[in-house]
């Protein structure tokens, strides 16, 4: 399979490297959690500087790279596109008590004033609409109930998570004007737009700053300006992370946007089963019905919410639900099939 689209214009391709393998599972490699940029074995212009810096928010490294003729321009627009991370990780933090979404889900909050944060939610809630609920970022007292990150983790009872989704949905969080209503119990969690959102802001950002060329990635969230320092289209490597290292795909990238969601990224074993943290809504268990799922679109809020619905909906619904919304996307299921699709 070789999809390639034309050269000019914000067109996406997906090159597939070993045409009739098998994959098992797909994830972006990130530079330092395993993200390949393809600009290698080449450098920049000489007349444009690459700025290229990590730090790390929202719990994982954030990696902006920023070409520009003036090394000073380039250095201070990536400053400033960190500092959109950093006010939303503080702002948004779900486990810091005295952050503003804490004080949302302990019911502190109930007149949501802050425009930002209605059109997070808003837009939350449209993403679960149109994926008739596969994504939802309503599920925060289930995702509290697994012991990801601690020692001889245990999943939990399955009448706790009966007791859990009772309360959560999105169908029950409802805005009359700036009122927020919802159950008591229930916690939203927009990590899984959170990401998305930032790389939106940060890219707008440096575009409002004069810069033309850049690449912003948190996490596997990736947006991109213009071109690489070669002056051709960024290039995304798709890994199978059941064997390391191994890139299955190479995803060319002009003014748009890429996510992958996938069972590997936070996960424990038990009794020889993996539970992984992305939730099926409908269960409020790991999603099972794939291993990977990436997605292309204008803009990274997007990825970040169908690379989880994706997922969750298993490879023929995702592939349906991807064409329906004219988005590109490779979906790689536990029987090992690779699809993908190009519009």
């Amino acid at each position: 399979m070789n999809i390639t689209a034309p050269d000019k214009g914000d067109k996406t391709d997906i090159k597939v490297n070993r045409p009739g393998i098998l994959i098992t599972a797909i994830s972006l490699i990130l530079l330092t959690l395993g993200l390949y940029f393809s600009y290698k074995n080449h450098t920049a212009k000489p007349f444009l500087h690459e700025a290229h810096f990590t730090k790390f928010f929202m719990d994982t490294y954030i990696e902006i790279n920023v070409l520009d003729k003036d090394e000073k321009k380039a250095e201070k627009a990536a400053e400033e596109a960190f500092a959109v991370f950093a006010e939303l990780d503080k702002k948004y933090n779900y486990y810091d008590k005295n952050s503003y979404l804490s004080r949302i889900n302990n019911n502190e909050i109930k007149e949501i004033d802050d425009p930002e944060t209605a059109f997070l939610i808003k837009k939350g809630i449209e993403f679960s609409e149109k994926s008739n609920g596969a994504f939802d970022m309503t599920l925060g007292a289930v995702k509290d109930l697994y012991p990801f990150g601690k020692k001889d983790p245990i999943p939990p009872e399955r009448k706790k998570i009966e007791e859990a989704l009772a309360v959560s949905g999105y169908k029950k969080v409802r805005f009359e004007g700036n009122k927020l209503t919802k159950p008591e119990s229930l916690k939203l969690d927009p990590g899984g737009i959170l990401k998305g959102y930032a790389v939106d802001k940060a890219i707008e950002l440096l575009r409002k700053n004069g810069i033309e060329n850049a690449l912003v990635n948190a996490g596997g969230n990736i947006g991109v300006l213009g071109s690489n320092p070669k002056g051709k289209p960024w290039k995304i490597g798709v890994e199978n992370p059941r064997t390391q290292g191994e890139v299955i795909a190479v995803i060319s990238l002009v003014n748009k946007a890429v996510a992958t969601s996938g069972d590997y990224q936070r996960y424990f074993f038990y009794n020889g089963k993996r539970y992984h943290h992305i939730l099926d809504p409908s269960t409020g268990e790991p999603a099972d019905k794939t291993y990977g799922a990436t997605v292309t679109a204008p803009d990274a809020i997007t990825t970040d919410a169908y690379s989880t619905a994706v997922f969750v909906m298993g490879k023929k619904k995702g592939m349906e639900f991807l064409k329906k919304e004219k988005l590109e996307g490779i979906i790689i299921d536990k029987d090992g099939t690779e699809s993908n699709i190009s519009n």
